[in-house]
């Protein structure tokens, strides 16, 4: 467990790399956010400022067609008041001539509300009760002269959706005479854009202050006659001109709406474009973005992975240089030391043996220090075999040695110790001649004593002298009275 002290270092450098590395890719999706979120509210003022000048030039188209109509209300009036009443269908079909292109019927309606005069064959219609048409009770009921557009109607005389224009008559003493009518085909408001291709959910619409579609294109054309659906708005602005942009959902569809005003006129213009187009547009450059910054996130976590696995390999190499011995490949005096310092830190209970080799001065005179390694390398070895895993094995220097056992069991350290001896008494073999050593073994625990990890190493030094004046190849655990002994 101590060992995995050393490694905190290395995964610290490798968190700051993967740190760096999410960094990098919450930066880059940041900009894919930013750049997707900036072309679309670009891609949203685009379609405003088109919407914006399409309501313009249907606008005027409308005005146009309402104002030319109304001329040639006030034109039949002035014929009906200089000429008297006409009676003759052939009369009113030469005003729908004169009127304009778009007027499709004419009529005058007395004050009972009968067809007087008409540009269609009325007489069969001469006993039809108009009065509960909108246009004549406003004209009833009005006391002023004003041009009133009805909301679209079905003709009583051929069947087709009309939009009726009017204006009153008066007689000599101002009470209510008759009422001129003019009816034009809706489409005519907007005819000339019914092929555009505004994409899904499209259309124009002609719309009065009554909230009643009166002509309208597209998706709006089959709302003539009816008050216009709206979907549920997600935003919008309004301008102090009367215009504005609504962004809604209808239908499970997006759609953009903009809205003006005919000018002198209770019209509006609303131009509704479907958002599928855009959106398809929008998705496909947002899928590039999001496919280039995937390759880009790839190559990052490839970096990252690559060199953080490159800095464990290097560091490996630089700890195993630093803190292990190189000739047994135990750990060196530099871990050792690191390890006590670090059981200081967390505070674990641990106990330290220290072992010296009984005889091995006496190879390396005799056989040399080449051999003298092969013993050591050897001595290692059989430190392996008889210590737990989690036991942290030392080469100090020459034949001394340290285990540091972590958690703290006296019973299982002393238990140990004396396998270790029993170990090291078996004899070695050296250049085909067998030689005898032995260990002493001096151990220390923090357990029962509140002591710094060098007074545990002076102890356990002190139970190793301990043990080699008792007659070496022995383990004995500190006591106080040991201290005595050596003074």
């Amino acid at each position: 467990m101590l060992s995995r002290m050393y490694l905190r270092g290395s995964h610290r450098t490798v968190a700051a790399l993967c740190a760096l590395g999410l960094a990098l890719c919450g930066l880059l999706w940041s900009l894919v956010w930013l750049q997707t979120r900036s072309e679309f509210a670009s891609q949203q003022k685009s379609i405003g400022q088109d919407l914006a000048n399409l309501s313009l030039a249907i606008g005027l188209s409308a005005l146009h067609v309402v104002e030319n109509a109304d001329v040639s209300l006030k034109a039949l009036r002035t014929a009906f008041i200089d000429n008297g009443y006409l009676h003759h269908a052939a009369d009113f079909q030469r005003e729908v001539k004169r009127a304009n292109v778009h007027t499709t019927f004419l009529a005058a309606i007395d004050a009972q509300g009968h067809i007087v005069a008409s540009s269609k064959d009325w007489s069969a219609l001469a006993s039809t009760d108009f009065s509960d048409r909108g246009y004549f009770t406003h004209h009833a009921r009005a006391n002023r002269d004003d041009l009133h557009i009805s909301k679209a109607l079905r003709n009583r005389v051929d069947g087709e959706w009309r939009l009726f224009l009017s204006r009153r008559l008066t007689n000599w003493d101002g009470s209510f005479a008759v009422v001129i009518v003019i009816g034009i085909d809706p489409l005519s408001l907007s005819r000339t854009y019914r092929g555009l291709d505004l994409g899904d959910s499209s259309g124009v619409a002609i719309i009065g202050d009554d909230g009643l579609v009166k002509a309208g294109t597209g998706i709006l054309s089959s709302q003539i006659g009816n008050g216009f659906k709206e979907g549920h708005i997600t935003g919008g602005q309004e301008n102090p001109d009367g215009t504005g942009i609504i962004h809604e959902i209808y239908e499970g569809k997006t759609r953009t709406l903009f809205h003006r005003p005919i000018a002198n006129h209770p019209l509006q213009v609303l131009v509704v474009a479907g958002g599928s187009r855009y959106a398809a547009l929008s998705r496909d450059n947002s899928r590039r973005y999001q496919l280039a910054a995937g390759a880009a996130t790839a190559i990052i976590v490839l970096v990252v992975a690559l060199a953080s696995r490159a800095h464990l390999r290097n560091d490996g190499k630089i700890r195993a240089m630093a803190f292990t011995d190189s000739l047994t490949g135990l750990a060196n005096r530099a871990q050792f030391r690191a390890a006590l310092e670090a059981s200081a830190t967390t505070g674990q209970q641990f106990s330290v043996l220290l072992l010296d080799l009984d005889g091995f001065k006496g190879v390396n005179d005799r056989y040399g220090h080449a051999a003298g390694d092969q013993v050591l390398i050897e001595v290692a070895a059989r430190l392996r075999r008889k210590t737990r895993d989690s036991d942290l094995l030392v080469r100090l220097g020459g034949d001394e040695f340290a285990v540091i056992c972590e958690p703290a069991d006296p019973a299982a350290e002393l238990a140990i110790g004396q396998r270790l001896c029993h170990a090291m008494a078996e004899p070695f073999l050296v250049e085909g001649h067998t030689v005898g050593l032995g260990v002493s073994v001096g151990i220390a625990t923090t357990i029962g004593a509140s002591v710094s990890p060098q007074e545990i190493v002076r102890q356990a030094d002190v139970a190793l002298y301990a043990a080699k004046r008792a007659g070496r190849g022995t383990a004995i655990p500190y006591r106080e009275k040991l201290d005595r002994q050596a003074a």
